[in-house]
């Protein structure tokens, strides 16, 4: 996903507790085969807040729509994204930074006063994702036996179903416990 960097000169240098808002309704270019492939404008609110060594980037209401595969029919499906609230920090200076930071944070631009938000907002998007979600409820997905979509052509197979098992992992207790009772008299 590439999203178009946001142009902060003011802020860079500016005193700690200056900050920048920008509201975006945008399109993105989806770039990368593993990038959710989004089908709307990708709207959003953020503001930049200059902080002593870095600027910290609250964003508010993401939302977008993009295309899923369903994992039992193999299908695309349209699916929402809502994110209320992230928030992410795009250090200034490395020589002020601890190596933990510096794991967890995104840099400034400082060549061009700018900072680009495509990774994080790409990360928000995908941990967003419900990695088991179906296209419909009633999606029934390929056949076990033939591998036909089970959705678009109903097939003849007969699926064994194994015998339910009682499953009642605590029963023989119970039978020890008769037992060790009897055993005591």
């Amino acid at each position: 996903m590439l999203f178009p960097p946001f142009k902060i000169p003011n802020l860079v240098y500016a005193d700690v507790g200056e900050e920048q808002k920008f509201d975006v309704s945008e399109s993105v270019q989806n770039i990368e085969d593993d990038d959710p492939h989004i089908i709307s404008p990708l709207s959003f609110s953020v503001t930049f807040l200059k902080a002593k060594d870095r600027i910290e980037g609250n964003f508010q209401h993401i939302e977008t729509d993009i295309m899923v595969t369903c994992p039992r029919c193999l299908g695309e499906y349209q699916q929402h994204i809502h994110i209320p609230f992230c928030s992410y920090s795009y250090l200034l200076f490395p020589n002020h930074i601890s190596d933990e930071d510096r794991m967890d944070s995104f840099w400034v631009d400082l060549k061009n006063n700018q900072i680009d938000v495509s990774e994080a907002l790409r990360d928000e998007i995908l941990l967003k994702i419900d990695p088991f979600a179906v296209c419909t409820d009633s999606c029934r997905g390929f056949c076990p036996v033939c591998g036909k979509n089970r959705n678009l052509d109903p097939c003849s197979c007969t699926i064994h179903s194994e015998e339910k098992v009682d499953y009642k992992p605590l029963a023989k207790l119970k039978d020890l416990n008769q037992s060790y009772a009897k055993k005591k008299r």
